[in-house]
């Protein structure tokens, strides 16, 4: 697989004076091509420093960063903006700045001094628009805007710079649920659909399962870069957050479970949060129809597992 952004060799950190302060070490780094890619890492690791590195806001003290295969010193400001894209976390506030006015920042790259814009910019303002899904949209004023879609906006600003790659901090930090995964369904849209390739750090462990193609964890040691899937299953994710996947469950050596492996995990949960003990062999059959989701233990069929739970709390059951 080819990478977009690659490094060697390389030491990130910053200067206080004539002083270096390393922060973290990596030998090797590649950020593959049409992927999208999610930094995770605790508090302090280094996450921000090692994306100033590499989109040229922070000099490496050690090692060189490419951008398909040509250096950052090698490579004007003009240039970098026409190759990379960054959104950074902070909340644009822009008063009565419209949508598209915002997205028209990103042709600056290819504008002359007087910022006069041709048809391809005109073109690539409506592509970012459409992207975003806010075209209609497109002169409401930011101030007016909702959270989640002022975040859209910001990254249709990116899309309009049309780079090959896109690098975002923290972009879903301000947001609730809902449109934290609308942001990243974007992104990974951008990545299916228009071939970007996406860098962004979160917090959010669970949707970078879900959603990262490759994922980039920082710890002490360094970077471990890898398919998110195998990152998962080589439990690299407890070992670099010092906490245990499983959570709250427990084996129940007496207890067998018929139903799909998401239902059974889900049932041994709950069944340790009530904090369960089943002394006797039992066996739980989930079933789904069209209408509902039913549970049956002891020839009984409970409708939902409050009310199972409720059935094995309940004294007339020995456990």
């Amino acid at each position: 697989m080819k990478a977009a952004i690659s490094a060697r060799q390389l030491t990130i950190g910053y200067k206080t004076g004539k002083k270096e302060v390393p922060v973290s070490q990596i030998p090797a780094l590649d950020l593959i091509k049409g992927k999208l890619t999610c930094l995770l890492g605790p508090n302090g690791v280094g996450k921000s420093t090692l994306l100033k590195t590499i989109t040229g806001n922070l000099n490496p003290l050690e090692g060189q960063v490419s951008i398909s295969g040509t250096t950052l010193e090698e490579l004007s400001v003009g240039e970098r903006a026409r190759k990379l894209a960054v959104v950074l976390t902070d909340k644009a506030h822009l008063g009565f700045t419209t949508v598209r006015e915002m997205i028209t920042l990103g042709r600056n790259p290819y504008t002359n001094w007087m910022n006069t814009l041709g048809e391809a910019d005109s073109q690539a303002i409506d592509n970012a628009l459409e992207a975003i899904g806010m075209t209609e949209l497109a002169n409401k004023p930011l101030a007016e805007l909702s959270d989640g879609n002022l975040q859209k906006v910001v990254i249709g600003r990116a899309i309009a710079q049309e780079t090959e790659i896109i690098v975002l901090d923290e972009p879903t930090v301000h947001l609730d649920i809902t449109n934290k995964t609308i942001v990243i369904e974007l992104l990974r849209r951008l990545c299916q659909n228009h071939s970007k390739t996406i860098l962004f750090s979160t917090h959010d462990l669970e949707l970078a399962k879900l959603y990262a193609d490759q994922l980039w964890i920082m710890n002490e040691n360094g970077l471990i870069q890898g398919l998110t899937e195998d990152i998962i299953t080589g439990r690299i994710l407890e070992q670099s957050f010092s906490y245990d996947a499983n959570g709250i469950k427990k084996i129940y050596d007496n207890l067998t479970i018929q139903g799909s492996e998401k239902e059974q995990d889900l049932v041994s949960r709950a069944l340790a949060k009530a904090d369960i003990s089943i002394d006797l062999e039992s066996e739980i059959i989930i079933k789904n129809n069209q209408e509902a989701t039913t549970y049956e233990l002891d020839g009984e069929v409970f409708a939902s597992l409050a009310e199972l739970i409720g059935y094995l709390e309940s004294p007339s059951r020995i456990k």
